[in-house]
């Protein structure tokens, strides 16, 4: 998980995003993006999730989720 939140800051930032993270718990991460941002912060995080674990040599199902909402209910 690790490894994938560093990918996937490195890409936001690269991107020029203005994302920061919020939470990490367990298999989750909440990031916070301004509005006209989030769908493209979107695209970037569900890649690096497919991504990252791939680069470490770790063949691993794709699934998951990346939901935009304005607050912690609204994505869960």
């Amino acid at each position: 998980m690790k490894a994938t939140v560093i990918m996937v800051d490195d890409e936001l930032e690269k991107a020029g995003l203005d994302a920061k993270i919020l939470l990490m718990y367990h298999d989750e991460v909440t990031y916070e993006v301004r509005e006209d941002q989030a769908e493209q912060a979107k695209e970037i995080i569900m890649r690096c999730f497919e991504e990252a674990p791939k680069a470490l040599g770790v063949d691993i199902m794709t699934c998951g989720d990346c939901n935009i909402g304005e607050d912690y209910y609204d994505v869960h």
